[in-house]
This record gives structure tokens, C-alpha cells and sequence, in this order.
């Protein structure tokens, strides 16, 4: 049995005895729990260079080598939640054991001069220590009674590491969309129009999520010089439901056939996401991550580039026991560090 589910389950079995300990810890390898459980889909987009548009076709996950375009990879739990990780769309490092740094380097611009006695490029070193709790430690405590745990005590630990392991996994959406960006200076911010702001009080309720906007954030990125289609915006699935009704939407559907004057892009009577990516040349990624309070700050930015994540490769979980309550306490624990590595690649969007 492995060690994961044999040290919990010797110490739930003997929870009456005065002989057992109080309280038990142990560990568990979350990213082998995260790279057994099966995937969902891929979606994948197929470029046509007949008609310059991607065309979307849904493959089952197989465990085969990842396609060379995928939108991403989805975790459907056993709760119907379904998990699209960023980490897939991050430069990631999972560190083992005892490990608790990691660095990441970057060039700024090279500017070739013809005297070359100009200020060479500094070597951006971005790190990231995960060791420190107050920034990367997070967790949830649940109760249990000791009817529960007798019962299945073996499907219960079973269930309990596989649901923190894959929560785990869901929780770094938030480190990086929100934490990284909201606690951050970026220099990129617009509102739902596509208007520049330093801010977004008093504007956000003012309107919803619009096809201008993300094509000002595109156009934002392009300026910069930087490749622009393969640019992915997180999002709220409201934000992309009020993107359906754009009343817009006719007007870039126009846009697009004169840009690509031999494409057969035609509106279909219902829109839908698929539609909406291939239209603007994004993907969207749809997390509660970017909502707070009623703001929605979505974000578009250019995968592997704009950000990084450091996460460790074990969870944490310690047990207490409750006698007098008859109940066991379990807190489970992960640490995750989300960096933002190219602030000048992220385009931040507020709106309702």
C-alpha cells in the first residue's frame, strides 16, 4: 500500500485506542496524482491555409504526446467541476523536496548600435521563494466524525488526498491571475471600451465586456513587437456569454471576410465561444480567478512568456483527533508561487 494511504489509515483505525497519538502528519505527491488523472479533451485548432482560419477539432485524451496547437488541457473532478490549470500556459518549475527556490531569467530589449559601446542589456533574474507562508502557503481544514471515517476508511483517505491534490492544482489559477496580477504594476490597463485607465474605481459598473476591448489588448501586445496570435484572455464565463451579445459583433464578423478576403467565416445563428476565438485570433481560458466583488479584471497575456509558476511537489496534511467531539480534524496544505516575468505581455481589462 502506498505510504500516502497506509499512514493515515493505521492511525484512523486505532482512533479509540488511548494508546494512539493525538495527531499524525504526512505527505502527499500531488503532481503524480495530477499527471494519472485523466484529461478531459484537447481542443485543437488545425490551421486552414486555404481559407486562413484555425478550425477546431476535439481529440481524447490518451496520454500520447501533446499536439504541437492546443486551446488546453481539462481536468473534469468527480464533482462535475471542471479544472483548466495555468500552469499549462505558465513556465513552470515543480520543485521536490527540501527545495524552496527557483529563478527565472529573462533579456531585456537588445538594441544594436553602430558604435557598440551602448548600455548592454540586462539580464532580467526573477526569483521566487515559496518557503516564505505569509505569500505561498494556503490551505482548508475539514471535520470528520469518527462514524464517517469507520465506515470507508480507505475510500475516505483516497478521497481526501485526490481532492486537495487536484484543488491544488485549481488554486494556482488564483496565484497567478489574481494575486500576481491585482498585487502588481502593470502597464498595460484598460477599461471595457478599450480606453486606457490608471484605475478602476467607479467604472467597472458602467458596462460589460466588449469585442473592442480585447482587440485594443491585442493590438496593445502587437505594438510592443511581439507575436499576438497565440494570445490567450482569462476570463469570467459571464464576461464570455456577455461577449455573444455583442452589439458589435456583426461589424468585426465584416472586418474579418475583408481582411481575409477568400475565408468562409459566415455568422451562425447562435455564437459560441469557438466562434468568438476564431473571429479575434485569441483562446479563451474561462476561471472564477479574475472575478472579485463584483470586478472582473480579465486578463490577456502570451503563454510561457508573461508568467511563471513555482510550486512544490508534495501536499501536506496533518490530523488531529477531537475525542470528546468524536470528530478528526484534517488541514491540508499546499505552497504555490505564481511570478510575473514579462509585465509588458499582460494587457489587464476591467469591466462588469
Amino acid at each position: 500500500m502506498q505510504p500516502e494511504l497506509e499512514k493515515p489509515l493505521k492511525w484512523i483505525k486505532t482512533i479509540n485506542r488511548k494508546t494512539t497519538k493525538p495527531k499524525i502528519k504526512w505527505k502527499v505527491d500531488k503532481e503524480a496524482i495530477y499527471e494519472n488523472y485523466p484529461r478531459k479533451f484537447y481542443r485543437i485548432y488545425k490551421f486552414n491555409k486555404e481559407e486562413e482560419v484555425y478550425e477546431i477539432e476535439r481529440i481524447k485524451f490518451d496520454g500520447t504526446k501533446l499536439p504541437e496547437k492546443y486551446h488546453s488541457i481539462e481536468l473534469l473532478l468527480p464533482n462535475g467541476k471542471i479544472v483548466t490549470p495555468i500552469r499549462q500556459f505558465c513556465e513552470t518549475k515543480v520543485l521536490p523536496p527540501k527545495t524552496k527556490e527557483a529563478f527565472f531569467y529573462d533579456l531585456d530589449k537588445i538594441i544594436l548600435l553602430e558604435s557598440m559601446e551602448g548600455k548592454a542589456p540586462e539580464l532580467r533574474k526573477s526569483s521566487a521563494n515559496y518557503g516564505d507562508k505569509s505569500k505561498s502557503l494556503r490551505g482548508t481544514k475539514i471535520d470528520l466524525a469518527y462514524t464517517e471515517v469507520n465506515e470507508t476508511p480507505l475510500q475516505l483517505v483516497s478521497a481526501i488526498n485526490r481532492a486537495f491534490a487536484l484543488e491544488a492544482i485549481s488554486d494556482e489559477n488564483q496565484d497567478v491571475l489574481d494575486r500576481c496580477v491585482n498585487e502588481a504594476k502593470l502597464p498595460h490597463w484598460i477599461n471595457y471600451q478599450g480606453v486606457h485607465i490608471a484605475n478602476d474605481e467607479g467604472s467597472v459598473s458602467q458596462g460589460k465586456l466588449t469585442l473592442r476591448a480585447i482587440m485594443t489588448a491585442k493590438g496593445i501586445i502587437e505594438d510592443e513587437g511581439l507575436y499576438a496570435e497565440d494570445v490567450i484572455l482569462a476570463t469570467s464565463g459571464k464576461a464570455i456569454r456577455d461577449l455573444m451579445f455583442d452589439k458589435e459583433f456583426d461589424s468585426y464578423v465584416k472586418l474579418y471576410k475583408e481582411k481575409y478576403l477568400n475565408n468562409t467565416l459566415k455568422r451562425p445563428d447562435v455564437i459560441d465561444q469557438p466562434f468568438i476565438e476564431r473571429m479575434l485570433g485569441i483562446k479563451i481560458f474561462k476561471t472564477s480567478a479574475v472575478s472579485q466583488k463584483g470586478i472582473t479584471r480579465s486578463i490577456l497575456f502570451l503563454p510561457n512568456v508573461s508568467f511563471g509558476l513555482v510550486t512544490g511537489r508534495e501536499l501536506e496534511f496533518e490530523a488531529k483527533r477531537l475525542k470528546r467531539k468524536q470528530i478528526i480534524s484534517v488541514t491540508g496544505t499546499k505552497r504555490t508561487v505564481g511570478v510575473l516575468k514579462n509585465p509588458e505581455t499582460i494587457v489587464r481589462i476591467s469591466h462588469a
